[in-house]
């Protein structure tokens, strides 16, 4: 009810014993009504909550559906990626390959370059020691020849001299050729 002069409402309660039984059973309903309603309720009660719990369970597996397709994409990306770098390391392993057998060979160049200048500083060394052995040993010799010939060139024109002076002399009368040795 409405108070007209203050414009409030209030409320009135009925009065216990103001409505009888059967006025109250027929706003009510009998107990089998009443249980009836009240099954009713409780399963319109439990489709509201099993509806909200479905929905819920739609809600998380769009959410899964979602991390599902997100991890999915990852890991395309992540096996794109491992496959590319498997490649590169297929690619990268015979340049390895290429690159060890050429440092192979440079060693044994380089290794025979070592044999090679080693052989002909020995050559050399033994040419040296040769020429320096084959001057030692003739000097002697050399040197014994060059006297035995200045000896006897020395001896030839000790001969020649010897020879002119006594024709010399001989010419001049001085000395006569049987003192002097001459024949």
């Amino acid at each position: 009810r409405t108070n007209e002069r203050t414009n409030e409402r209030t409320i009135v309660e009925p009065t216990p014993g103001a409505m009888s039984g059967r006025e109250r059973d027929a706003l009510l309903g009998n107990d089998a009504e009443r249980a009836r309603r009240k099954t009713a309720i409780e399963g319109v009660e439990r489709s509201s909550a099993n509806a909200d719990r479905l929905e819920q369970t739609a809600r998380t597996a769009m959410e899964s559906a979602q991390t599902g397709e997100n991890i999915m994409s990852k890991l395309h990306d992540q096996r794109e990626k491992i496959l590319s770098a498997r490649a590169s390391a297929g690619h990268m392993e015979r340049d390895m390959d290429k690159s060890e057998k050429r440092m192979t060979q440079l060693g044994c160049e380089k290794c025979m370059q070592r044999w090679a200048f080693c052989v002909l500083v020995l050559l050399v060394l033994t040419g040296l020691s040769f020429l320096l052995w084959y001057k030692l040993k003739h000097r002697d010799e050399d040197k014994a020849r060059r006297e035995a010939e200045e000896d006897e060139a020395l001896a030839m024109l000790a001969s020649k001299v010897t020879s002119t002076v006594n024709d010399s002399l001989a010419h001049m009368g001085r000395v006569p050729r049987r003192l002097l040795g001459t024949r």
